[in-house]
């Protein structure tokens, strides 16, 4: 009986001794646990900084992009007045062509109606040229005659 007690007592020591063991295992890992846990609340803190810098960047780009909306706005503005005065341009321009049109045709009747004319005048001059022609041989001929004449008396 007593080595049954001496036997138990002995596995009860053995028992007690893996609990310890256990424990100690888990006192450890308690630890580790506890480590971890400082670890995880130091990236939490890192994260939350992080979190707060990335809503400052978001405040900043928000409002870089209010900005951006402003300038795009005004360049549509812009872009809208650039295409009411090219409008006008065009219509300038068409005014302008339908304009050349008229000149060209008037110029077209102004040029049939002098050909005419033209052709009228130089006739006329013509003929009074002509006639001054006749006039100057004429007395150019009446000269050569004197002055012929004249030699002739001169020589005999």
């Amino acid at each position: 009986m007593e080595n049954k007690i001496l036997d138990l007592l002995e596995k009860m020591n053995d028992r007690q001794e893996r609990m310890e063991e256990k424990l100690e295992r888990m006192d450890d890992r308690q630890h580790n646990m506890e480590e971890r846990f400082a670890g995880m609340e130091d990236k939490l803190e890192q994260i939350d900084n992080r979190q707060h810098n990335m809503e400052d960047q978001l405040g900043r780009i928000d409002e870089r992009q209010h900005n951006m909306e402003d300038q795009l706005g005004r360049i549509d503005e812009r872009q809208h007045n650039m295409e009411n005065q090219l409008g006008q341009i065009d219509e300038r321009q068409h005014n302008m062509e339908d304009k050349l049109d008229q000149v060209f045709d008037t110029v077209k009747r102004i040029e049939a109606s002098q050909k005419d004319d033209v052709l009228s005048l130089l006739k006329l001059q013509k003929k009074n040229l002509d006639n001054e022609v006749d006039y100057i041989n004429n007395r150019l001929t009446k000269m050569d005659k004197r002055i012929f004449n004249l030699e002739k008396r001169v020589e005999n």
